[in-house]
């Protein structure tokens, strides 16, 4: 049961009046786009559809395979690459076979000479040099680089012993006189002068600075006393009785211009929602309810039917015909498809 109240009676006046035409066409132009669509689909698409693939794609496939693919594979199985394999057999197999069995104690004989030929040669030959290289450079460890690096590090160290121990200590004892005889009296000479310097900063400080500063206080206090302070009385008592009076003339405008004015402004605008904006919405919200709703339900409710009981019913059929036909490959699991793409 259906609890909302009834809409006025000018409310539904209104709603037939200005919704119902519009429902009206709009009806009326769903209808026609249906019909039209329906007339493309059966009438133009499908025909056009079912006439090129039976008419054109199938004829051009058969031809393709049967008049082409199969009579050209034949002709290069057997009239191209038989008759290679068989000249390939007669002209090179068969004589390569026969020179290898013919051929194989002369190269066996040949491999003995050449493993007994490498045997003498590493034997008279390569261990010999072998020995007498590394005799050579034992020999020449003993007599050349064994006392060449023997003189080599005595001259190292009679040249630390004799040149760079006594320079090293020539430099160290020539920083020990500079610091002795000019970086010490040179640091006591300006330790002098900064000591000297802080005491006189410190007399100016206490003398000059100091008497100063306390001369200026005191003239500071006395200028804020006598003349500052009361300067600032004033001019505070000039600005209160100013904002005083400012505020008095502000209070009264509010009280008797702005307060009214924003008191009449709020009951227009509360008439104005009860007698206009609120039936007019009311009249919306109805017209919208019992017009556009439904059909937008109707609307989505048509269209899964179509989608569920038509297009996917037919959908399905027309794949397990092409399938049975031999015209599409069945469609493989998801598993399938996975793997296959695993191995691509």
């Amino acid at each position: 049961m259906n609890d909302e109240p009834e809409p006025p009676l000018p409310i539904r006046i209104l709603a037939i009046i200005f919704v119902l035409p519009f429902r009206l066409a709009w009806e009326l132009l769903a209808a026609a786009g249906r019909a039209l669509r329906w007339a493309g689909q059966h009438l133009i698409v499908i025909p056009l559809t079912l006439a090129w693939r039976y008419l054109v794609v199938v004829p051009l496939r058969w031809t393709w395979r049967y008049l082409i693919i199969v009579p050209l594979a034949w002709a290069v199985k057997y009239l191209i690459a038989a008759p290679l394999v068989f000249l390939f057999a007669v002209l090179v197999v068969l004589p390569v076979s026969w020179l290898i069995r013919v051929s194989t104690p002369m190269w066996r004989a040949l491999g003995r000479g050449v493993v007994a030929f490498l045997l003498a040669l590493y034997s008279w030959v390569l261990l010999p040099l072998t020995l007498g290289v590394a005799w050579l450079f034992a020999q020449g460890y003993r007599w050349v680089l064994r006392p060449l690096t023997l003189g080599v590090a005595w001259l190292f160290a009679q040249g630390y012993r004799w040149v760079l121990r006594p320079l090293t200590l020539g430099v160290a004892w020539l920083f020990v006189q500079g610091y002795r005889w000019v970086l010490r009296p040179l640091w006591l000479g300006l330790g002098w002068v900064v000591t000297g310097t802080g005491w006189l900063l410190v007399q100016v400080y206490r003398w000059v600075l100091r008497p100063a500063w306390q001369g200026a206080g005191r003239v500071a206090m006395l200028l804020y006393a006598w003349i500052l302070r009361p300067a600032g009385h004033a001019i505070a008592w000039i600005v209160a009785t100013a904002v005083g009076g400012i505020g008095w003339v502000l209070i009264q405008i509010y009280r008797w211009a702005l307060r009214p004015a924003w008191q009449g402004a709020g009951r227009v605008a509360m008439l104005l929602y009860a007698w206009i904006l609120r039936p007019a919405g009311m009249a919306l919200a109805w017209a919208w309810r019992h017009t556009v709703v439904p059909t937008a339900r109707g609307v989505a409710a048509v269209a899964r039917w179509v989608r569920d009981d038509v297009v996917r019913p037919t959908a399905g059929a027309t794949r397990a015909v092409l399938v049975a036909a031999g015209l599409r490959r069945a469609p493989r699991p998801v598993a399938e498809h996975r793997a296959a793409a695993l191995d691509e």
